[in-house]
């Protein structure tokens, strides 16, 4: 009798040592894991100008379209397309099923830049962003982005390695716009270095 007592307790306590799986199942678990896993390499790449970004994404035919005609491709560019300058970033939720989800991020904002390195400052504000998942041949992929949530000292390091290929015989050969797309690059890093 004794040994079934110890038996019993000892199934109680593993049995409460188990992993409880979300409600609709066992089997949604791994979806949901996959899906975050892909949410925190897209944030984490986003967040420090990492080109990875654009291999945890996918795009729908109407956006490739507008990029390829306004931006050409790889679809970003840290320096010259409009992002938002953030302190930091926290995934809130993500859900998944078969083949589509969503992640809740929120993000300290600091400022905006409307594209060719000019910038805005904002007060600090948090801001909610809802990205949209897609799963396809079994990997997630954020589906149409919102623009990029970039750090500050991910743009500072950007702007700086830029200007440091700009040497005395670049200038020589410089054209006036390039000479102007320099001035706005050391405009830029003078802002962020300042936030």
């Amino acid at each position: 009798m004794r040994h079934r007592l110890t038996l019993a307790a000892v199934l109680i306590g593993v049995t409460q040592a188990l992993p409880v799986w979300p409600q609709a199942g066992a089997g949604t678990y791994p979806l949901e894991a996959q899906a975050r896993k892909v949410v925190e390499s897209y944030c984490e790449a986003d967040f420090r100008a990492l080109p990875i970004r654009d291999s945890v994404t996918t795009y729908s035919s109407a956006v490739k379209r507008a990029h390829q005609e306004d931006w050409g491709w790889p679809l970003i560019d840290w320096m010259w397309d409009p992002l938002t300058v953030v302190a930091a970033y926290r995934i809130r939720d993500v859900t998944a099923n078969d083949s589509t989800g969503s992640a809740t991020i929120e993000f300290d904002e600091l400022a905006l830049s409307p594209g060719h390195g000019r910038f805005v400052g904002l007060p600090r504000r948090m801001s909610r962003v809802t990205l949209t998942l897609k799963r396809s041949r079994g990997e997630w992929r954020v589906f149409d982005p919102p623009e990029p949530r970039v750090s500050r000292n991910a743009l500072v390091e950007t702007y700086a390695e830029q200007l440091a290929q700009c040497d005395e015989s670049w200038f020589k050969e410089a054209s006036v716009p390039q000479v102007v797309g320099y001035q706005r690059i050391v405009e830029g890093l003078k802002f962020l270095k300042g936030l």
